[in-house]
């Protein structure tokens, strides 16, 4: 049984970098196979097309899926 790695990408609007970021993460994972990947986008109330890009992007790698807050969330604890 392999491990499985989760990464989480936190995006506050990221629209020009996103997709790149997520191509270049998901082509690392393509040359290890040996482990079992799982990638969250965690939106925290972007403005701009973040959303839409991360969706098309989730529909793209069935191991993306998307976290988002509406609200942008409190700075620090």
């Amino acid at each position: 049984m392999s491990a499985t790695i989760d990464i989480v990408i936190p995006v506050l609007n990221e629209e020009s970098a996103l997709p790149h970021c997520v191509v270049k993460l998901f082509a690392f994972t393509e040359h290890h196979p040996e482990w079992k990947w799982r990638v969250v986008i965690a939106d925290n109330g972007s403005v701009d097309r973040t959303p839409e890009i991360a969706a098309q992007l989730a529909d793209k790698y069935n191991s993306l899926s998307i976290l988002r807050l509406e609200e942008r969330g409190a700075v620090g604890l």
